[in-house]
């Protein structure tokens, strides 16, 4: 689940592990608050920090914030990176693998970006608005070893 919104977290949890399992869920955000939050009152809980907005409202804010994501998630006690694909450099993923923060990229539609995050070993997920896409490429991956 994306919590979009700051000071909901409690509430939010609450109604959400009335239906699902602690095991089951996963948390990001864009607001290292809220991802503090739910990680200290849910430690079990996987949560993740997200960076990279598309189309950030404080421009200037946003792009320097994003020069130090990993820091930002090490601060919000974050599981995981949940970066935009325009993040991602090898650099960007060698200092993730440093910190052992496992990175998943959004919002990845293009075929040649999916077979190309696919095949990168640092990176943990892709998240993508054409699954079709993604398992079908996947799927061929596995298929020829």
């Amino acid at each position: 689940m994306d919590m979009k919104e700051g000071g909901y977290e409690h509430g939010l949890m609450e109604l959400l592990l009335r239906h699902v399992g602690k095991d089951e869920c996963i948390i990001t955000s864009s607001m290292d608050s809220s991802v503090r939050i739910v990680k200290h009152t849910y430690p079990t809980i996987k949560v993740g920090l997200i960076v990279g907005k598309r189309k950030p409202e404080r421009f200037i804010r946003t792009k320097i914030l994003d020069l130090f994501p990993i820091h930002r998630c090490i601060r919000a006690w974050a599981d995981f990176l949940v970066a935009h694909f325009r993040l991602i450099t090898c650099a960007f993923l060698e200092k993730a693998a440093r910190k052992n923060l496992p990175v998943y990229v959004w919002t990845v539609n293009d075929e040649g970006m999916i077979w190309q995050f696919l095949h990168e070993k640092r990176v943990r997920a892709i998240i993508t608005d054409r699954p079709d896409r993604g398992v079908a490429l996947r799927d061929k991956i596995f298929s020829t070893g």
